[in-house]
């Protein structure tokens, strides 16, 4: 990263910043800060700001994946490590048994930071055109090249590395045995071998192949027993979740079934304190009708003795008229 590695904390602050935005608002934001660092006459961290190349979108959702994940990249740097060494062994001391699993472990690594960069686009709030196949070479360049893996660390890889890396382990494994090291000088120098030492050399070349071709087959086979593990380990994690969830639910119904015979418990005791209200209300009403039956009964009584005490009054108010 050379000249960023060397500006303070402010400054450095200031730049991952940028990095941090969305790649469409990077010159735009670039441009501010250099404007206000013009303002302030620092003209050196100016340029250095302006200098600074707009992530393309690819570059920016890994570093962005790796940002919240840094643990991924760890992982992809031991694995291109891993990758590096196995194929050198298989071409200095013909032991391809390492390769393939190493080979598998870059490609888990990769596809791990893939899905995260995935991941970090699906957020986005704009489209985008960016291919996993995209982001795919993107890390597979960066195990192999401790300077790209830096700056995505930092968070500011620009752009997916140019170029092959220096040393390509995938072109060296499909190189035949035979053409796995270079001649030397000294050999080149070397009368040519007699018939008996071709054939020699012939049958230890042949020996070394089957025993490459040996490793390799080996190594396909534990890699299918390996996946077919995997996929009984998934099975087996589906079923039981899957039996969790079974659990969860029966439990969740006996649950409900007993708050709802609670509740029919708690209903049918309304029920029954409601039936018991309305048989002592029909029990009043039917006191309260016999009373105010009785209570016209006597009623009626007293209207006939009225009547007849008026009809006495009115005798007796006759009988005095006639005597006066």
């Amino acid at each position: 990263m050379g000249e960023l590695d060397e500006v303070d904390e402010e400054l450095s602050a200031r730049i991952s910043a940028l990095y941090e935005l969305d790649p469409d608002e990077f010159v735009a934001a670039r441009e501010a800060t250099v404007k206000a660092l013009r303002a302030d006459k620092r003209r050196d961290d100016a340029s250095l700001i302006h200098g600074l190349a707009k992530p393309t979108v690819v570059a920016w959702a890994a570093n962005r994946a790796v940002a919240a994940g840094p643990e991924l990249l760890d992982r992809l740097e031991q694995a291109g490590a891993g990758l590096v060494d196995a194929q050198q062994r298989a071409i200095e001391e013909g032991d391809a048994s390492a390769l393939r699993p190493a080979q598998a472990e870059r490609r888990a690594a990769t596809t791990a930071l893939v899905d995260a960069a995935e991941a970090v686009l699906g957020r986005r709030d704009r489209s985008t055109n960016v291919r996993r196949d995209e982001l795919s070479a993107l890390f597979d360049a960066v195990s192999l090249d401790p300077e790209a893996a830096t700056e995505l660390r930092a968070g500011r890889l620009a752009r997916p590395p140019a170029g092959p890396p220096a040393f390509d382990p995938f072109s060296a494994a499909a190189a035949p045995a035979g053409s796995r090291t270079a001649p030397s000088r000294s050999s080149s120098r070397r009368p040519p071998p007699t018939s008996a030492k071709r054939a020699g050399r012939a049958r230890s070349q042949a020996g070394q192949d089957s025993a490459a071709e040996q490793a390799e087959e080996a190594a396909e086979a534990e890699e299918r027993a390996a996946e077919e593990r995997r996929r009984a380990d998934q099975a087996l994690s589906a079923a039981q979740q899957a039996h969790e969830q079974a659990l969860r639910r029966a439990d969740a119904a006996h649950r409900r079934r007993e708050e709802a015979s609670a509740a029919l418990s708690e209903a049918s005791r309304a029920v029954e304190d409601l039936e018991a209200q309305l048989a002592r209300a029909r029990e009043e009403r039917e006191r309260a009708s016999a009373e105010a039956e009785r209570a016209g009964e006597t009623a009626a009584d007293a209207d006939e003795l009225v009547e007849q005490a008026t009809e006495a009054c009115e005798r007796a108010e006759r009988a005095v008229r006639d005597l006066s």
